[in-house]
């Protein structure tokens, strides 16, 4: 069994979310995704990104670590979907990541709590987050955890139409148990 940590995440770890990041979608949208959207992409790129999302104090990004290196990581803060919003979802987790290695043990269900502790101590209410409709895993994962779809939309994008699923949660509070 591994032994996880989970970490508020700062400016240096900025590489290792990004590593873990394109790991994670090789990983998850193999067969979901066309191959292109999931070729190596510039780590740099990403990392600068990362950088970018620790640097903003209406954020939090967590880390999981094992043994001293990030299998993966969670990213909220506020609400992006105006319609969600208004739906009483006023927070939005923004990403969730784990390598495969990491699945499994209680690490997610840990994770979410741990941001929805944080998103609560702010003052929020609801949460709710985006998937790809045809990412059943994650989909599963999040009905276990009591979430209702809440929305859903459609990006063309060059490569391939993305329909996503909002899953949301009315009471940030239920996933901290």
């Amino acid at each position: 069994m591994l032994s996880l940590n989970i970490r508020a995440a700062n400016l240096n770890d900025a590489l290792g979310i990004a590593r873990v990041h394109i790991a994670c979608w090789q990983e998850t949208y193999f067969g979901i995704l066309p191959g292109e959207m999931l070729a190596p992409s510039d780590i740099d790129a990403r990392a600068n990104m990362w950088a970018s999302a620790l640097s903003d104090p209406a954020n939090l990004v967590s880390v999981v670590e094992s043994a001293g290196e990030i299998v993966g990581f969670g990213a909220c803060g506020e609400q992006r979907t105006p319609a969600l919003m208004t739906a009483g979802y006023d927070s939005e987790i923004l990403a969730i990541n784990l390598l495969r290695i990491a699945q499994g043990v209680g690490i997610g269900r840990t994770l979410m709590s741990h941001m929805a502790v944080w998103l609560s101590e702010r003052g929020m209410k609801g949460v709710s987050l985006w998937v790809l409709a045809g990412n059943q895993n994650a989909r599963r994962f999040y009905e276990r955890l009591g979430a209702e779809i809440c929305g859903e939309r459609e990006e063309r994008l060059p490569q391939a139409l993305l329909k996503e699923v909002a899953y949301g949660w009315l009471d940030v509070r239920s996933l901290t148990a």
